[in-house]
């Protein structure tokens, strides 16, 4: 009898922990964005939705289809901590007040937080109806527990607002070119590294469902395919790449609109990128900046190539953008070497 009774509360804790919430047939789901700090001095925007019903609305916390619940009243929306996100009982919606600590030594600068639980988070709809607030010193936070000690927290949402990003016509700003490294033998192929703004050109957020770039090569006029025979992860062959494309490999992207792109074309004089919008019915292309190839700035065979990281968290699944909490760092060398060391971000 003992057996079985372990048995059946084993099967309850794990439908218990492991429920998980589905969006009803009825639900009005509309595009936002989340403006929130990462730290004092760092700002970020993702995009996420916010369903509704009659009295009820739901949040995609992370943007992965994985939603928390939460009341509304037509004026604003109380998630209460401690829900599940996905079919998993190692991560948790929690919402938390913060105490934040500036750190500067020399150029370096940081933020840390010391958070403090709470029941709820609670956003407020503004008076023009387009953006929800919280609190000034509230934070939405992600956590392996349902607390937030800072061993627990994997990622923070700092002063969170999410503002109603609507189907507009625009025109994007130009993207800022970072760095680039040439083909190389060695490796195997070329890097680039650009940042797309967030912005149009009248300084309106953008919605990125409908931003796409583009690369350009030489003298070509027209805006080069990647190819399933070149790219070995993507499904089809593709000229527009979404603006949060990223297939772990040749194609990445982290929050900030930084994204990196390998290339596998030889002997170049010059690469170029053009932002693309195409909303409110209208297809907009901002500037192509181009970057020129010199041969002191052209990479030789002998450097090295540089190494590839990679994140898993502490379940062993694959992340592409580590935020707060313990992982595992692999590095993958030139030479196909690999080396794993656990990190605290």
């Amino acid at each position: 009898m003992r057996k079985i009774t372990t048995m059946l509360l084993a099967v309850l804790f794990c439908s218990t922990a492991f429920a998980q919430v589905t969006l009803p047939d009825n639900a009005v789901v509309k595009d936002y964005a989340i403006k929130f700090k990462k730290s004092s001095f760092v700002e970020a925007i993702l995009t996420t939705r916010i369903a509704f019903t009659d009295n009820k609305a739901y949040l995609d916390v992370e943007s992965k289809n994985v939603w928390v619940e939460g009341d509304w009243d037509g004026r604003q929306i109380r998630f209460a901590s401690k829900q599940p996100l996905g079919n998993t009982n190692f991560r948790f919606f929690m919402a938390a007040t913060f105490e934040a600590t500036d750190i500067v030594d020399g150029e370096s600068k940081q933020t840390s937080y010391k958070f403090t639980a709470i029941d709820s988070l609670v956003l407020k709809l503004d008076e023009a109806g387009t953006k929800f607030v919280t609190d000034d010193n509230v934070g939405m936070v992600i956590s392996e527990a349902k607390d937030v000690s800072p061993l627990n927290v994997v990622d923070k949402f700092i002063q969170p607002s999410w503002i109603v990003v609507d189907d507009v016509a625009a025109v994007p700003q130009d993207p800022v070119i970072n760095k680039c490294d040439a083909y190389n033998e060695s490796w195997g192929y070329g890097w680039l590294n650009f940042t797309m703004p967030a912005f149009d050109v009248k300084g309106n957020l953008l919605k990125f469902s409908n931003y796409y770039y583009n690369l350009y090569f030489d003298d070509d006029p027209n805006p080069y395919e990647f190819t399933t025979d070149v790219y070995k992860r993507i499904d089809e062959n593709m000229t527009n790449v979404p603006y949060d494309f990223d297939d772990d490999d040749d194609f990445n992207y982290i929050f900030t609109g930084v994204h990196g792109v390998a290339f596998y074309i030889a002997d170049l004089d010059r690469i170029g990128v053009q932002t693309v919008y195409m909303g409110g019915g209208e297809e907009n292309r901002s500037n192509i900046v181009w970057y020129e190839f010199t041969p002191a700035g052209i990479t030789t065979a002998e450097t090295a190539a540089p190494a590839k990281e990679v994140y898993y968290d502490i379940t062993g699944k694959r992340v592409s953008q580590p935020q707060n909490g313990l992982y595992i760092k692999q590095t993958i060398n030139a030479d196909g070497s690999k080396k794993a060391v656990k990190v605290m971000k």
